[in-house]
């Protein structure tokens, strides 16, 4: 198994079989080639009331593995909309995010947005649209 790679349903079965049959944990980790302490991990954060069950500790590792936090721009439509407007303008990021800094727009309430976070939601985010295009690159 691939260092650092999430567990997989066989390997969480396993890991439920062991516990059921009261097997040590050293044992499973040898049986699914990984750490004991990974065992020990999953077995500790995922056991509930009833004991390690498999499909629980499944369902709970992909929520934890969803990403939860959304960009700045993505949350706050106003700062979107007026980073929009900007482009369209003709201002790059950094002018932007330098402005908002310098002078802040009183209908944003003192938000202010990084450079690099424009570009992000540039080239990753719900800017993709509608800005990519307004912004030339130097060569």
């Amino acid at each position: 198994m691939p260092k650092g790679s999430a567990l997989s349903d066989i390997d969480r079965q396993i890991i439920e079989l062991g516990v059921r049959k009261k097997k040590g944990i050293r044992e499973i980790a040898a049986i699914i080639g990984r750490s004991h302490s990974i065992v020990s991990r999953e077995i500790r954060s995922e056991s509930g009331a009833s004991g390690y069950r498999r499909q629980i500790a499944a369902r709970v590792a992909g929520e934890r593995a969803r990403k939860t936090n959304k960009r700045k721009l993505d949350k706050d439509v106003v700062l979107a909309d007026h980073v929009r407007t900007q482009i369209r303008l003709g201002l790059s990021p950094e002018q932007i995010a330098g402005q908002l800094k310098a002078q802040p727009v009183a209908a944003l309430h003192g938000s202010s947005v990084s450079h690099e976070a424009i570009y992000a939601w540039m080239y990753d985010g719900n800017g993709r649209d509608c800005c990519f295009r307004f912004v030339y690159r130097a060569r």
